[in-house]
């Protein structure tokens, strides 16, 4: 698959994942289903497992080797990003609502890039400013607006 073909696959994918993403955190808060969040997670988990099981059989023997390099990546995949992470989230769900949870989620790309510019020394570039002060913006706005703004459009 080439660089431009893919760019362009997860460029035409991004709005539909975030719609679904933001639709599941509102199902999730408005169905409030009579289980608790380590069964929602586990069933997560399976429903994973059956999507992805086919894709671990399709990649080559040599490149699904279990040694101490990837120990550490099925160990954050498995444990981390697959069980606690959304189990957390579930719980924040519940607690805050899907409305204040769905804002905070702007601050991905900005930790994103925290991240990458503490861990792996990425330079500072002004697009991180400018999206990382804009994203930061946004979510303040969203938190000391609670109200959608009146408009006076039409009422002169």
């Amino acid at each position: 698959m080439s660089a431009s073909l893919t760019r362009s696959y997860f460029a035409d994918a991004a709005p539909q994942a975030a719609i679904v993403y933001a639709l599941y955190g509102v199902l999730l808060k408005r169905w409030n289903l009579p289980i608790t969040g380590w069964q929602s997670t586990y069933m997560q988990a399976l429903c994973a497992l059956a999507v992805m099981f086919p894709a671990f059989l399709a990649t080559p023997a040599p490149l699904r080797q279990v040694n101490a390099e990837t120990w550490p990546l099925i160990v954050y995949a498995g444990a981390l990003a697959s069980i606690v992470l959304p189990f957390l989230w579930i719980r924040g769900v519940a607690q805050l609502g899907p409305n204040r949870c769905a804002i905070f989620m702007n601050l991905l790309p900005v930790l994103t890039a925290a991240a990458a510019i503490v861990m792996l020394g990425e330079p500072i570039r002004p697009f991180h400013v400018i999206g990382g002060g804009l994203a930061l913006l946004g979510v303040a706005c969203a938190q000391a607006l609670p109200r959608p703004l009146k408009t006076t459009i039409g009422a002169r």
